[in-house]
């Protein structure tokens, strides 16, 4: 999101060269660095997580890898393909950022030929991401009283 600004401040401080010092443009760059972040995290908040979506006809098992190798819950989107209409699973899945080197090695791993979308996740509530990990179901029943 700042990512324009950051470069403007970055080209500002490459013209100023002219008449300031290595080492005040270098503590110039960091501090633009570390703003631009610090800009990013009250814009998106601290819980950023990544949306993916991953089109294969292999989704079993990448969905049992997933399970197994990153203990992350997904859920199956049924969807038909449209130029061929042919019957597809969606995997829906929403993970940290730092997961997502992991996950692309795991789906190619798979099926070097799926289709992943990865979107920003402004905000994730629920079990299995905000309160914990992935947990087996617990069956919640309210009684009435």
């Amino acid at each position: 999101m700042t990512l324009p600004i950051l470069i403007i401040d970055y080209v500002v401080l490459g013209l100023s060269l002219s008449y300031l010092d290595l080492y005040h443009i270098a503590y110039s760059l960091i501090v633009s660095f570390v703003l631009s972040k610090v800009i990013d995290m009250v814009q998106e908040g601290p819980n950023r997580a990544k949306v993916l979506f991953i089109v294969s006809d292999k989704s079993q098992k990448i969905s049992q890898l997933i399970d197994v190798s990153l203990n992350r819950g997904l859920t199956y989107l049924q969807a038909e393909g449209g130029y061929q209409h042919d019957q597809k699973q969606v995997i829906y899945l929403v993970v940290q950022p730092r997961e997502i080197p992991q996950l692309k090695q795991l789906i190619k791993a798979i099926d070097e030929r799926a289709f992943v979308t990865v979107l920003d996740a402004h905000e994730v509530i629920g079990e299995g991401f905000s309160y914990q990990r992935k947990r087996y179901h617990v069956n919640w029943q309210h009684s009435k009283e």
